[in-house]
């Protein structure tokens, strides 16, 4: 606070002035004095506004069960996903890294995913979670995808016979393994396995003559299974069929049905054998090629 110098402030007004005008400049000059000093604080604005809490920063993983995966089996893609301690939300999507991406829908946490990769090799895996508020968070493993082992028997059959789920009403995984498979060959609408032998063996009647039965193997939630597709009469080996008819028109029990439809890059089994006629276990001649298996088309 200021103080006053009351002869100072005397000497600067005129000596005509009467007293009590004096004393009114010098109450006036007193009061601006003290307000120009006035160094209190003023009070913060009423109308402040309080700042949004920032985010917790996300972590997020992907691991693969197995570790590292076959082709043609599935595999188990598990997300995790928090912010802190919180589990984070949102919808979460999934890119295969071979131009497949897969909407996973929902997720609060943590989420699995089935998948099976068609052909081995190594693959950017990408997980990405998108919460309400539009923020994306994604995480990127590599996927390294062996190839599935093949299961020799005797004679050489691509897959473990023994293990096949059989269609038909007898399971001939133990018939001797007297051919071989030499080509399959598929495109427009006809199928085409050649094997060793053709021609040789002993023709069987159906209502007509015929040299083989064919057997086709398609593999469902990492189980084989097996059926009859169609005969072959003596000395040939095409059938006009396709696909999608395999499952529609000739086999037509599930898994291998209408549903059932080969897509390019599939793992399927091709089998001839003597003796059988199809949806009966009525042998006639005992013999059996080797599975082939083949990548479909």
């Amino acid at each position: 606070m200021h103080v006053l110098d009351r002869s100072r402030l005397t000497s600067m007004v005129p000596r005509q002035w009467p007293w009590g005008v004096l004393v009114l400049v010098l109450a006036g000059v007193a009061f601006a004095a003290g307000c120009g000093d006035d160094n209190s604080p003023t009070s913060p604005s009423a109308t402040s506004t309080a700042s949004t809490p920032a985010k917790a920063p996300p972590t997020m993983t992907v691991t693969l069960d197995p570790a590292t995966p076959l082709a043609t089996q599935p595999v188990k893609v598990n997300v995790t996903a928090k912010r802190g301690d919180v589990n984070m939300t949102g919808k979460l999507s999934l890119n295969f890294g071979n131009n497949d991406v897969v909407d996973a829908g929902d997720m609060s946490g943590t989420k699995s995913v089935e998948y099976t990769y068609k052909t081995p090799g190594e693959y950017n895996l990408s997980a990405q979670v998108t919460e309400s508020d539009g923020t994306q968070t994604r995480e990127t493993i590599r996927a390294k995808v062996d190839n599935a082992p093949r299961s020799t028997g005797t004679g050489g059959d691509d897959i473990n016979a023994s293990e096949v789920r059989w269609f038909a009403d007898c399971n001939i995984s133990g018939w001797p393994i007297e051919e071989r498979v030499l080509d399959v060959s598929i495109g427009g609408n006809e199928i085409c396995v050649d094997y060793s032998g053709r021609g040789s063996k002993r023709t069987f009647d159906i209502g007509i003559p015929v040299d083989a039965t064919l057997w086709v193997f398609a593999q469902f939630n990492g189980v084989w299974y097996g059926a009859t597709w169609d005969h072959v009469r003596p000395g040939t080996f095409c059938k006009a069929e396709n696909a999608r008819s395999l499952g529609s028109e000739q086999i037509m029990r599930a898994p291998m049905d209408a549903s059932w439809v080969p897509r390019s890059g599939d793992q399927v089994g091709f089998m001839v054998s003597g003796g059988f006629v199809r949806r009966e276990c009525r042998p006639e001649t005992v013999w059996r090629t080797n599975i082939k298996l083949i990548t479909w088309p």
